[in-house]
């Protein structure tokens, strides 16, 4: 289901479940996405800054490049 111009600034979306939704562009700046499930997802073109890959269900979840590093760098590797 496409969810264009999303912006959840400051929403609390703390453990809300969105699957296989196309949140394209999605904005998020605050808010608390502590547990947040997106499985199946589609999320390329997002900003993904805010968002703690540890804390959220991202199985089958679709990013593009630029995102992966995103997430990486939140996971504390370095691409190079």
């Amino acid at each position: 289901m496409p969810i264009p111009g999303v912006d959840l600034t400051e929403a609390s979306t703390r453990g809300v479940v969105f699957t296989e939704c196309s949140l394209r562009p999605l904005r998020v700046i605050g808010g608390d996405w502590s547990f947040v499930s997106l499985p199946r997802a589609d999320l390329r073109g997002s900003d993904l800054t805010a968002l703690d890959p540890r804390q959220a269900e991202l199985d089958g979840t679709i990013i593009d490049a630029n995102q992966a590093v995103v997430l990486a760098g939140a996971l504390g590797l370095r691409v190079r």
